[in-house]
């Protein structure tokens, strides 16, 4: 299996033909998905995640507050929590509370959200100038492969089912199933349990790993979405898309990690390959 990366995609894999628009569509998503890891808020410039305590948290790029920023104002402010409200305090301007649901907010080159993971209240912060970013080489996949693209059958659930799913923090959280996805690879019938990721249930997530995992391809596993089911039941999984989780890339993500059930015992060498290995 020859190993390809996204950057230099054009000199490094055989032009698509006019004929395989399915390969040119996954090799412009690989693209995208580089794209996206680089980006200003892209999971490459995450560079902290401090957990809020009650009380106040100082802000700042100068010695002793809380938490130090890369460049900005010496003494920014600070933030205070009390219980689940969490207030913006700036030294220069009004006070004003903030929400998971705000967009976020910079203080000189870092962007700063709230975010929460069950009793959890944090800042999840982006600094686009972080040593990890600038170090970064590119992704590399296994060739696009057609065999490794399939055609599966959900077998819905009598009834609304929950999964349950650690994540790296050690918490468990529930989530939604709509039943379970029969496939078959090389000759190999498998099976996958979705989920739904956010209430809009518009499409199926799997977290999943295989015997590529640890070996080829990041060894948390991966993730892989596909459309929800035709009125047939049919569900398209192509795993020449399945990628690495957040964690490949940063040690301040919170990222889920494979149920029981969906730990294969078979190769899947398609998707995209472990980002601290050379291959």
């Amino acid at each position: 299996m020859i190993l390809t990366a996204v950057l230099g995609l054009a000199l490094l894999e055989a032009a698509p033909q006019a004929d395989d628009p399915q390969r040119a569509e996954t090799l412009a998503w690989r693209q995208k998905r580089e794209t996206d890891l680089l980006a200003d808020q892209g999971w490459l410039a995450v560079s902290g995640l401090p957990w809020l305590k009650e009380g106040t948290t100082t802000l700042g790029s100068g010695e002793g507050n809380t938490i130090r920023l890369a460049d900005g104002p010496a003494q920014w402010g600070a933030i205070e929590r009390s219980e689940s409200k969490v207030v913006l305090q700036p030294k220069d301007g009004p006070a004003r509370e903030i929400t998971v649901k705000d967009e976020p907010f910079r203080i000189g080159r870092t962007w700063i959200q709230l975010i929460r993971r069950s009793d959890l209240v944090g800042l999840r912060l982006w600094d686009p100038g972080n040593a990890r970013k600038l170090a970064f080489k590119g992704l590399r996949w296994f060739d696009v492969n057609g065999h490794y693209r399939v055609r599966g059958r959900l077998i819905p659930s009598a009834q609304p089912a929950t999964v349950k799913i650690a994540n790296v923090l050690g918490q468990v959280n529930d989530f939604e199933s709509p039943g379970v996805v029969e496939f078959e690879i090389l000759g190999k019938k498998l099976r996958l349990t979705p989920v739904y990721e956010t209430p809009k249930h518009d499409e199926l997530f799997y977290i999943f790993k295989d015997a590529t995992s640890a070996k080829s391809t990041y060894g948390a596993g991966r993730f892989l979405y596909s459309a929800l089911p035709d009125p047939a039941g049919t569900v398209i999984l192509d795993f020449n898309r399945a990628y690495s989780p957040p964690c490949a890339f940063t040690d301040f993500a919170t990222c889920p990690l494979p149920p029981l059930q969906n730990r294969l015992d078979i190769a899947i060498d398609a998707g995209e390959l472990d980002p601290h290995r050379e291959h």
